[in-house]
């Protein structure tokens, strides 16, 4: 619900409702009620440092008494080695170690001494309050002390607060803005400082009405205020009913293109949609997807299309979501395909398209016929990389992986919460220094996704990441200090969620690494007695040393080739090999997840790359050196027909393109060099 509070000077007196349709005192650990020359104030002692037990005594400090009490003014009189408090108007003098509380009338006696704790003054409580006409009584059910503070000559004359608001209007639709008058008003011409919102039937207080209206319910709510004045005086409840009306969900009525037959390669172009929603509501998102409905087994594509490239009746559907996150129903635009071409897909995704569009494929080109290219140079190097996959879903608390790096380093994390108790889970990653002097850390980056159930997105989004930025961070650590390099602290993992990440980092001297799933109030110093967590049998964990391979490719124009990535592939590719640190056993990455290829590539004639998974649904990215990452694809593949674009060569030139298997997706995939003078054969 959007809200805008509307302020309005008002010289009229405003009566509140003396009996309100509801409300109640929120539990704080300060109340204060207003009673005749003194007010409550309740202290839990347990969440306070201005009150101390001494030898069985409560004692207050003066910044208590300051704080509580109004106008009271503390100083030191070096002279007579006192502290002199003043309460309305009248001065109490009183000395660490005496039992006497000296005034111009003559002294009380406090029956215990005063004392010092941390440079601050405190004096028996019970006995201060009664001498400046206060008390103090302790609730041993509650824990808690309940102090009669006495009021000052203003505060004790001073009138409450009327609190009164109406609606601009008497109904909203919901997701609509609400604007309200607040009409509250201070008789005695003091500043209100503080309000106080609720719901019928919602135990919540909000401080604002902008916090109070993403509340509001459809159907009839009673909303009720009350405000404070600047001597902290309440005024009574006051209450307003307000009926949100349901919001409607959006509906298409056309979806209009300028012909309705179109030859392949031929632009295409659509003109504004219409559509019924509220007036003052908009559009936040549209969902296009196409497909060709006279072949069999045609791919439906994700994205909006401006030009098509096979024959046939297709399927244009749109869906539209408004600001209130209704999605619309689908809307479906049917057109026609010719046989002739205007432009065949490769020229025009090479051209026209973005880096991440999908090829459709229409041809049926098998990429796995494709000639693989041995590359001119193969290095294996780089950082030491970490992988903790196993047991990839985590039943209960534990340590995941756990190993001591030096150098360069890569961590990379892939867990479901499939916990069977309902206590909420962290999950950790805690570096340690174990060595004898400081060290630093510095990570380089770092992608942190999830608690989500969409994993391949989360895959896709830190392949991304990784792809793309380069932000240090760095730490100091002393000799045995333990720290985190990630926690999902207050984020709810929820049992079925998966997190996925990846952080590079380094560090001259050996650090240790340690992954685990901890509870909700678990510390770091409390890691030690965590138990070791087996694999799972099915998934991967261990230290792979040499986590980045280099390849040269130079790519000819005669045909088009392929480079299998993830997979052995003659004396090319292999898969990385490793040890679980935690058993001392060999171990084996398939898919080689968390290694980073850079394959520096040039060019004879203009060439087109293309991104081909041989697996099931695959969503990734990949990056250029010195550009930036993209997703690759835009939306998904699925299927080993499909493609996508990931950039082009131009001839003479030498690009890196960086890829990174995504956590989530199937090994392997395809880069695929297609030279210009074929574009139009394929």
């Amino acid at each position: 619900m959007k809200l805008r509070k509307r302020l309005i000077a008002t010289m009229a007196c405003v009566i509140a409702m003396n009996n309100p349709v509801f409300g109640f005192e929120p539990i704080n650990t300060v109340q204060t009620h207003t009673y005749e020359t003194t007010k409550e104030v309740i202290i839990d002692i347990k969440n306070t440092t201005s009150v101390k037990n001494f030898n069985d005594t409560y004692y207050i400090s003066t910044d208590f008494i300051k704080s509580y009490i109004r106008d009271v003014r503390v100083k030191w009189d070096s002279i007579n080695k006192q502290t002199i408090i003043t309460v309305n108007q009248k001065d109490y003098s009183v000395e660490v170690g005496s039992k006497e509380l000296i005034t111009e009338e003559g002294s009380y006696d406090l029956a215990s001494p005063v004392v010092t704790y941390k440079d601050r003054t405190f004096v028996p409580a019970k006995a201060f309050m009664q001498a400046v006409g206060g008390d103090v009584k302790y609730d041993a059910v509650q824990k808690t002390l309940q102090f009669n503070v006495p009021l000052t000559q203003e505060e004790i004359l001073n009138q409450a607060p009327i609190a009164d608001f109406d609606f601009i209007q008497e109904n909203y639709i919901d997701g609509q803005e609400v604007e309200i008058i607040d009409k509250s008003i201070d008789l005695d011409g003091h500043n209100i400082t503080n309000w106080q919102w609720q719901i019928s039937g919602d135990r919540a207080s909000y401080s604002s009405f902008a916090e109070l209206g993403a509340h509001l319910e459809v159907g009839e709510n009673v909303v009720a205020l009350r405000v404070k004045d600047s001597l902290g005086k309440w005024s009574e409840w006051t209450s307003k009913k307000i009926v949100i009306k349901p919001n409607q969900i959006p509906l298409i009525k056309a979806v209009e293109v300028d012909k309705k037959t179109y030859q392949q390669g031929e632009p295409i172009t659509f003109k504004d949609y219409e559509y019924e929603n509220e007036e003052w509501e908009k559009i936040t998102e549209e969902k296009w997807t196409y497909q060709c409905i006279s072949q069999d087994n045609m791919p439906l594509i994700e994205g909006k299309p401006y030009k098509l490239f096979a024959e046939g009746t297709y399927h244009i559907t749109l869906q539209i979501k408004d600001e209130k996150g209704q999605w619309s129903l689908p809307y479906v635009k049917e057109i026609e395909v010719g046989k002739e071409v205007l432009q065949s897909e490769l020229t025009y995704r090479f051209t026209e398209g973005r880096i991440g569009d999908i090829l459709e494929n229409y041809k049926n080109f098998n990429f796995q016929e494709f000639e693989a290219i041995i590359p001119t140079r193969v290095t294996y190097t780089g950082a030491t990389l970490m992988m903790s996959n196993s047991p990839e879903s985590v039943q209960t608390k534990g340590i995941l992986y756990e190993d001591t790096i030096q150098g360069e380093g890569r961590i990379l994390y892939h867990h479901k919460n499939a916990s069977t108790d309902k206590s909420k889970k962290r999950f950790v990653i805690v570096m340690e220094n174990v060595n004898e002097v400081p060290i630093k850390v510095v990570t380089m980056n770092a992608s942190h996704k999830g608690p989500s159930t969409d994993v391949l997105y989360l895959g896709q989004q830190v392949a991304y990441d990784i792809l793309d930025q380069n932000h240090e961070k760095h730490y100091n650590l002393a000799p045995g200090e333990k720290r985190y390099l990630f926690d999902t602290g207050n984020k709810n993992w929820y049992q079925g969620q998966t997190i996925s990440g990846m952080i590079d980092l380094y560090s001259q001297s050996p650090v240790k690494i340690t992954i685990a799933m901890v509870g909700d109030q678990t510390e770091i110093k409390h890691l030690e007695n965590l138990v070791y967590l087996p694999r799972d049998g099915v998934h991967t964990r261990g230290t792979f040393p040499n986590a980045d391979r280099y390849y040269t490719v130079d790519v000819p124009k005669d045909k088009p080739y392929k480079l299998m990535l993830g997979l052995p592939s003659g004396d090319i590719e292999q898969p990385i090999e490793g040890y679980d640190a935690l058993t001392g056993q060999s171990t084996v990455n398939k898919g080689n997840y968390g290694v980073k290829y850079h394959i520096r590539t040039t060019a004879e004639v203009n060439t087109g790359l293309l991104l081909n998974p041989r697996g099931n649904i695959f969503k990734g990215a990949i990056g250029w050196a010195n550009n930036r990452s993209y997703y690759a694809p835009s939306g998904h593949l699925n299927g080993a027909k499909s493609a996508a674009n990931i950039g082009v060569v131009k001839a003479g030139e030498t690009k890196e393109l960086l890829y990174m298997l995504p956590n989530g997706s199937a090994a392997p995939v395809l880069i695929c060099f297609i030279p210009e003078n074929l574009w139009n054969y394929y």
